[in-house]
């Protein structure tokens, strides 16, 4: 299948259905609760978008803004419009949003989500610490003018 081009958008109530199908396609057992997600969403900071193709919520991400980061909270594509280039339009549109203020996005995640861990590699992410069942991922520095790869 060839790339998809995506619109991003905020993410809004009425996207919850979706989001939620996507949560349980993408994370099975794993996935969260409607209700968590609606309370990270009230938190302070916390921002949600999403991507649509031909007007149907296929993926999300939230992330939280912090003084000196971002951190990616959850980001997920519905298993049957992965590998088109969605989820790398939403990691773009969060890398956009670093600056001499927020220099660095991070994201934790668990040891069994393998795809999660090659798509952040190929999406120049790096590994920079590992916890118990879970590691932690670094993305890019910002660099005056330029985005650098750490």
């Amino acid at each position: 299948m060839g790339q998809k081009e995506g619109h991003i958008r905020w993410l809004i109530r009425r996207d919850m259905h979706e989001i939620m199908e996507i949560e349980r396609s993408c994370f099975g057992d794993q996935a969260i609760a409607e209700r968590e997600v609606i309370e990270m969403l009230r938190q302070r900071n916390n921002i949600g978008m999403v991507i649509e193709v031909n007007e149907a919520v296929v993926g999300y991400m939230m992330y939280l803004l912090h003084t000196h980061s971002i951190e990616l909270l959850r980001l997920a594509v519905h298993p049957q419009h992965q590998r088109r280039g969605l989820g790398r339009q939403l990691v773009e549109k969060i890398l956009s949003k670093l600056n001499l203020k927020r220099r660095r996005v991070t994201f934790l995640v668990p040891d069994h989500l393998l795809g999660t861990h090659l798509f952040l590699k190929a999406s120049g992410f790096r590994a920079t610490c590992h916890g118990d069942h879970y590691y932690f991922y670094q993305g890019v520095q910002w660099k005056e003018q330029s985005l650098q790869t750490t």
